[in-house]
């Protein structure tokens, strides 16, 4: 059976067993089903679910193109801005922004 196929699978076992308003126990009892493994895909299908919930934040980027370096991008957010230019640390740049972000 594929991943894709066993997701399916589960997918619909939980969905019948909240449905069923049985205990996790007699469901799965009743379905011959390890209660482990129904707390397992409750809980991947639940974390699943929050992060289909969190909500995207976007921030806007300004870029000045009056700026005499071509090369040279301002991202702003709120009062602070920081410089980019070719061969930046991607991993230093989101950790400003996440916290020029927090911090406004």
């Amino acid at each position: 059976m594929s991943r894709t196929e066993l997701r399916k699978q589960w997918e619909q076992r939980v969905s019948e067993f909240r449905a069923s308003g049985q205990t996790a126990s007699s469901w799965c009892a009743a379905h011959g089903v390890p209660q482990h493994q129904l707390h397992y895909w409750l809980r991947k299908f639940s974390d699943h679910r929050q992060a289909e919930l969190t909500p995207v934040r976007w921030l806007s980027v300004q870029v000045d193109e009056t700026t005499d370096n071509a090369d040279l991008i301002v991202i702003r957010i709120g009062n602070a801005a920081a410089e980019v230019r070719p061969g930046f640390d991607p991993e230093l740049l989101r950790q400003i922004v996440e916290v020029l972000s927090a911090s406004c």
